[in-house]
């Protein structure tokens, strides 16, 4: 990544992280309950499941697509996927055991732009009987193979090369 390619990631991360702190909650129609925009959901946006940091690119989609997943949350009356399981959360315990709970996932898609097709799926997140919390936004795309070494992202009508 560029240096001016790292200057532009910052100025677009600062400014998500600040739209993302005033922002708190926000009543969900779909939930009939409020969603929490709590500091896991901003940390999924930079991490994966396995505490991997994303690629900058991946970072920058989803932190540019924030401010229109409050907005889907806030109009949304219909669940398109929802998903339940049972995880381990939180910390480990003096004895390193970790406790199990159920988690629920609920996925909401919206077409944000007709002219340039583009869509946009969120994610909400409930641990055991917790709040409803905000977990993930990114842009929908379809990933293409061209070779083995790269990966590339048709997102809508435009492109974006995975690095």
């Amino acid at each position: 990544m560029s240096n001016s390619d790292l200057f532009e990631f910052k100025k677009i991360f600062a400014k998500a992280e600040k739209f993302y702190k005033s922002v708190i909650k926000v009543h969900c129609p779909a939930l009939n309950q409020m969603v929490h925009f709590s500091s896991d959901g901003f940390h999924h946006l930079q991490f994966d499941g396995t505490r991997t940091e994303r690629t900058k690119v991946v970072q920058k989609n989803k932190l540019l697509c924030l401010e229109d997943a409050v907005l889907i949350i806030k109009k949304t009356t219909t669940i398109q996927e929802h998903r339940e399981s049972v995880q381990t959360v939180g910390k480990p315990d003096v004895s390193g055991h970790r406790q199990e709970k159920s988690v629920r996932y609920y996925a909401f898609a919206a077409i944000i732009n007709l002219d340039k097709k583009r869509r946009i799926n969120v994610v909400v997140r409930r641990v055991g009987d917790g709040n409803f919390h905000f977990w993930s936004v990114s842009p929908a795309w379809k990933e293409l193979k061209t070779n083995s070494q790269k990966t590339v992202k048709r997102i809508g009508g435009g492109w974006l090369l995975d690095s």
